[in-house]
């Protein structure tokens, strides 16, 4: 399921479910920033936790709900 979902500072971006969102995936947050999915910490029926790796290079965990609009970017 590919949707779209607005960032602020930049607009409407391409989005999916952070239930499908998986391990090297690039997220984008408010403002451009954006964080590299390094693993997929724990699962439950209704929410996901990952671990990401911020543009600074520090690790962050992150519990979102399956159905959140979580913006994408295919560029590196």
């Amino acid at each position: 399921m590919t949707t779209a979902t607005n960032i602020q500072g930049i607009g409407m971006h391409k989005a999916k479910a952070a239930g499908e969102v998986c391990v090297g995936d690039r997220l984008v947050w408010n403002y451009g920033y954006t964080s590299l999915v390094t693993r997929i910490v724990s699962e439950t029926p209704a929410f996901v936790t990952i671990e990401h790796d911020s543009e600074e290079g520090k690790l962050y965990q992150r519990r979102l709900k399956k159905s959140r609009a979580v913006a994408f970017t295919t560029k590196f």
